[in-house]
C-alpha cells in the first residue's frame, strides 16, 4: 500500500493515498427502512457482544430484556452484513450484525453499497478514531438516543479500492486474532489469581494456618470442619451493627452538609465519601455515624463487599456498620464475614440471594482467638499483596494488548501501515 500523498480535511482520517477516496456515509451506504417480517428473529446489539439473537444475548448476560409483543410494525428488519446504530454507538461505535432479523424501530440499519466490503467496514466503524469522530458529530445526544443517518452522513469515512478493502480486512482479522488470544490468555491468568487470592481467604479463615491442626466437625454442611479450638458463634453474639438509610424527600432543600456514602463509594480498603445528607435527614432517621476504621458491610445488590471507613461517615440503608467488635478484630472481619454472612442469604421469588440484618445476625461463623486472628490477617495480607502485585503487572500487558489492537485497527483502516 502506497503511503500518504493526499491531505483531506477530515482530522481522523490525516493523509490519505492517491488511491483512497473520502467519502460521505451517502457514497457508502444506504438506510434500510423496511419493516421487520413475521419470521424475522428480535436481534440485540451490543458494545460487547455486537449484535445477537435476543435469547442469545439474555443468556450471555443474564440481563432481561424487554420481548417485542406488538408485531412487526414497529421494527425494522435486519440483512445479514448490515450495521446498525444503537443507543450507545456514540461511545462505543457501530455494530455488525452477523444475522439476519429485525431491531427496534430506535435504530438506525445501515445497508452497505456493492464497492463497499462489510469486513473492512466492521474495523473501521470500531476504530478509535471514528468513534471520537463521532463522539464530537453527536456531543448533543444523550444516553438512551441513537445516532439518525442524517447525522452520521456529517462524518467522513476512508474508502480503498475494493482489492485494498480486502487486503486490510484479511491483515486485521490474522492480527487482531494473534492480539486477541493473548488478551483472553492474560485475562484468565487474572481470574485464576482471583480464585487464588479467595482460596487463600476462605482456607485462613476457616482452617487457619496450622495444616496439622486437630479439627472438629461442625454440622454447618458448606463449612464442614474447622478447628477444634476455635468456637462456632453467631454473628450478632459478637459485635453490634447497623444500616444506614437515605435523605427524605421532605427534606430535599435543606443543605446536604454531612459526608455520606453508597455501596459505589466503597473500595478494597477505605471508602470515598461525599456531601449527601443534611442533619435533619440524621436527627429524624436516628443515623448512626460510621466512624472512622469500622467495617462497612454490604448486604443488598453487592452482597458481601467490605471497606473500612477511612473517615466518619453516614452510610445508605444497604450497608451494615460494624462496632464493638471486642471478640473480633475489624481487619479480620474484614477479610471473614464476606466468606461467612452471605452463606446465611436467602433465595426471592426470582431466584436472587436476599440479605437482610436479621440474617446477618443470625449468621454462623467459626472464631479463633485474637492472636491468632492477628497472625492470620498477617499472612492473608501479606499473601493478597504478592497475588495484587502479579495482577497489576498483568493488568499493564492487557492493557498494552489493547493499546496495540486499537493502534493497528486505526493505522490500518486509515491507510498508514502498508500490508
Amino acid at each position: 500500500m502506497t503511503v500518504l500523498s493526499k491531505k483531506f480535511g477530515a482530522q481522523w482520517l490525516g493523509d490519505l493515498s492517491d488511491e483512497w477516496r473520502q467519502m460521505r456515509a451517502r457514497y457508502i451506504f444506504t438506510e434500510r427502512k423496511e419493516k421487520s417480517t413475521k419470521d424475522d428473529i428480535h436481534l440485540t446489539p451490543s458494545q460487547k457482544y455486537a449484535v445477537l439473537p435476543q435469547l442469545e444475548y439474555m443468556k450471555r448476560t443474564g440481563n432481561r430484556v424487554v420481548l417485542n409483543l406488538m408485531g412487526a410494525d414497529n421494527m425494522k428488519h435486519v440483512e445479514k452484513g448490515d450495521f446498525i446504530i444503537h443507543l450507545r454507538s456514540f461511545q462505543g461505535g457501530i455494530e455488525y450484525s452477523a444475522y439476519t432479523g429485525k431491531v427496534s424501530n430506535a435504530y438506525t440499519v445501515l445497508a452497505p453499497k456493492d464497492n463497499v466490503n462489510h469486513n473492512f467496514f466492521r474495523y473501521v466503524l470500531k476504530s478509535y478514531g471514528f468513534i471520537s469522530e463521532l463522539s464530537r458529530t453527536t456531543d448533543q445526544l444523550r444516553d438512551g438516543q441513537s445516532v439518525k443517518f442524517s447525522q452520521l452522513d456529517l462524518l467522513d469515512f476512508p474508502l480503498p479500492t475494493p482489492e485494498t478493502q480486502q487486503k486490510i480486512a484479511d491483515f486485521l482479522n490474522q492480527e487482531t486474532v494473534k492480539i486477541d488470544n493473548l488478551t483472553h490468555r492474560q485475562e484468565r491468568l487474572l481470574q485464576l489469581l482471583e480464585e487464588k487470592r479467595r482460596a487463600t481467604i476462605t482456607h485462613a479463615v476457616t482452617r487457619g494456618l496450622d495444616p496439622n491442626v486437630e479439627l472438629k466437625e461442625t454440622n454447618i454442611p458448606w463449612l464442614g470442619k474447622i478447628p477444634a479450638h476455635w468456637k462456632i458463634t453467631k454473628v450478632g453474639y459478637e459485635a453490634k451493627f447497623e444500616s444506614g438509610g437515605y435523605p427524605l424527600p421532605k427534606n430535599s432543600n435543606e443543605p446536604k452538609t454531612e459526608p455520606w456514602i453508597l455501596i459505589g463509594d466503597m473500595k478494597a480498603d477505605a471508602v470515598e465519601g461525599r456531601d449527601g445528607i443534611s442533619k435533619k435527614d440524621i436527627d429524624e432517621l436516628r443515623l448512626r455515624k460510621a466512624a472512622k476504621g469500622e467495617l462497612l458491610f454490604s448486604f443488598k445488590m453487592s452482597i458481601g463487599k467490605v471497606a473500612i471507613a477511612g473517615h466518619d461517615t453516614y452510610t445508605t440503608s444497604e450497608i451494615a456498620t460494624f462496632y464493638d467488635m471486642e471478640s473480633i478484630l475489624t481487619e479480620y472481619a474484614f477479610y471473614m464475614f464476606p466468606i461467612y454472612i452471605p452463606r446465611n442469604a436467602k433465595k426471592n421469588m426470582m431466584g436472587s440471594d436476599l440479605m437482610n440484618l436479621q440474617l446477618i445476625r443470625q449468621a454462623m461463623i467459626a472464631l479463633p482467638m485474637l492472636e491468632e486472628q492477628r497472625k492470620i490477617v498477617s499472612f492473608i495480607s501479606e499473601e493478597c499483596s504478592k497475588i495484587k502485585d502479579l495482577k497489576q503487572k498483568i493488568q499493564t500487558q492487557i492493557t498494552l494488548l489493547r493499546e496495540r489492537r486499537t493502534s493497528l485497527v486505526s493505522h490500518a483502516v486509515t491507510g498508514k501501515i502498508k500490508v
